[in-house]
């Protein structure tokens, strides 16, 4: 039998597929490291984040999407993360390219809208870059009486990024909190402010830090929160950027930055800085070698929240995108964006719980 690999095995657990025991927030980030073959060292901190020329496979095994004999037409909308708005766009267009009646409407301000925009009816679908939270949920619970249907159509991961002349050649978990983070709830002994504090000398010795973030409304933002700053608070400091795009290319523009955000929105004259998680062990870059093996820290899920009612069906259009999505063409859509994409069986459970009556 196929062995699976870890971030598979996440995928499944983050379904609540058995045997693996299903939790309310998945944690991805922490999996042993698999055993039949070592690693391939990381490159050296100078090499910048490139994901796209070792794009990761689509699983062969996944079903091919098979259109529905009557066009389809009227209006999908979807609200939410806007670090996935080109994951979704590109499943848009290539979808309109079979039903070209059909239109869609795709507001991505942030993962916090979408379940708002659930909650308030105005969409069937969210997409966010984090889970749902507890109020949240409870919220939705509230109004209709079940919960929201929760697909994880992706594995991704969070690079942390400096400017590219940055002679910075690694960082622990524990530093990047105490740059971001005012409470250094990782445990680190004390405020890192200038680059002299991680041990750059010269001109870099008291180069003041300037850390740029997301807004509020980012899932982004609330993973990294989660994940890096074990819950605490974002300094002052910290500049908030209304997009993932502005947030990495201020590290561009800013020689002193550093930013966090998706591996897929890098930017020239920015690179990803190699990152050792909390336990120790070796400085990992986001390769998508590093994520499938889930030896990187800082990988999670991207995730289609969706208003289906038990025991009714969704509106067609919107059960046949989601179809699209968890296909081999949706999924290849994945590898295009630079994520990680389904293993077959992952999919295929999915789609069960959308058509499941």
């Amino acid at each position: 039998m196929k062995k699976i690999i870890p971030v598979a095995a996440l995928l499944l657990a983050a379904l609540g597929c058995e045997p693996i025991v299903s939790t309310p927030a998945p944690q991805p980030p922490k999996v042993q490291e698999p055993t039949p073959a070592p690693a391939t060292p990381a490159p050296a901190a100078e090499t910048p984040l490139v994901m796209h020329p070792s794009l990761p496979a689509v699983d062969a095994a996944l079903n091919g999407y098979l259109p529905v004999a009557d066009p389809l037409e009227g209006t999908v909308d979807m609200v939410g993360s806007d670090s996935m708005d080109p994951l979704v766009q590109l499943w848009a267009e290539s979808f309109r390219s079979i039903y070209p009646k059909l239109q869609f409407q795709i507001i991505s301000r942030g993962s916090a809208t979408a379940p708002r925009a659930l909650l308030a009816g105005t969409t069937l679908v969210g997409h966010m870059s984090r889970p749902m939270n507890d109020e949240e949920l409870k919220a939705f619970e509230a109004k209709y009486g079940y919960a929201p249907t929760r697909v994880v159509v992706a594995a991704d991961a969070l690079a942390v990024y400096v400017n590219a002349n940055n002679p910075i050649k690694q960082l622990t978990l524990q530093q990047v909190d105490a740059i971001f983070s005012s409470t250094r709830k990782a445990g680190y002994p004390k405020d890192i402010a200038v680059w002299g504090g991680l041990g750059l000398t010269g001109e870099w010795a008291s180069r003041a830090i300037q850390p740029y973030g997301r807004n509020e409304n980012s899932g982004t933002r609330a993973f990294f929160k989660e994940h890096t700053l074990k819950k605490g608070e974002y300094k002052d400091i910290v500049k908030a950027l209304p997009d993932q795009f502005a947030t990495v290319e201020a590290v561009a523009m800013d020689g002193a930055g550093i930013a966090y955000g998706p591996v897929q929105h890098s930017v020239r004259m920015v690179k990803a800085v190699p990152l050792v998680d909390f336990g120790g062990g070796e400085p990992m870059l986001p390769t998508v070698e590093n994520i499938l093996g889930a030896r990187y820290p800082l990988n999670r899920f991207l995730y289609i929240y969706v208003n289906k009612a038990p025991g009714k069906a969704l509106p067609l259009p919107v059960q046949e995108f989601l179809t699209y999505i968890l296909s081999r063409e949706g999924q290849s859509s994945v590898a295009n964006f630079g994520a990680i994409p389904l293993p077959a069986g992952v999919a295929a459970q999915s789609l069960e719980r959308l058509t499941a009556r």
